[in-house]
């Protein structure tokens, strides 16, 4: 019941930072004038990803057998995989910087992008932090779905199971 609930605010807290990641790296994109960074729009990827993996995940938090032990770990691996590449590459071409000089913003490639340097670096930097914010929480549903697959003995290797006898009822 607690690993219930405490999946339930994981996936919810995983909606608001995808959410969040989605329409920051998108309005960069829609107010870009010069192009895009590479990593703004593999930034925008993740958002949407986490969207897309949330809409499986959140009825299965509900409701229990629509649920697949081996999907379930396989999206929340993916989107801890996808979502640490693009928060640690967002933060190395980021850099620590003010957003305030001109100087920094005017020549980062991620922030340069449009005539308002500024407010592409703070949206950049907050992207980055929700990143890392839910990177937290996928790891988070991630170690809930293994000890949960492995506690109610679901086979989270696939295949087809024998129907014989293990050998401790031999």
């Amino acid at each position: 019941m607690v690993s219930r609930v405490l999946s339930m605010g994981l996936r919810a807290f995983q909606l608001i930072c995808a959410i969040l990641v989605t329409a920051f790296m998108a309005n960069n994109i829609d107010r870009a004038t010069n192009g895009t960074h590479s990593i703004v729009n593999y930034s925008l990827f993740v958002g949407v990803w986490w969207l897309l993996t949330l809409l499986y995940f959140l009825p299965t938090s509900f409701i229990d057998k629509f649920s697949i032990p081996v999907v379930d770990v396989a999206f929340d691996a993916l989107s801890v995989l996808f979502s640490f590449c693009a928060a640690v590459a967002l933060a190395a071409y980021l850099g620590v910087h003010s957003c305030s000089d001109y100087g920094y913003t005017s020549t980062n490639g991620v922030c340069n992008s449009s005539a308002n340097t500024q407010q592409n670096c703070r949206q950049a930097q907050a992207t980055d932090a929700f990143l890392w914010f839910g990177w937290a929480a996928f790891v988070a549903t991630l170690v809930i779905n293994i000890m949960n697959g492995r506690g109610s003995g679901a086979n989270l290797r696939g295949g087809i199971r024998r129907g014989g006898p293990s050998m401790s009822q031999v």
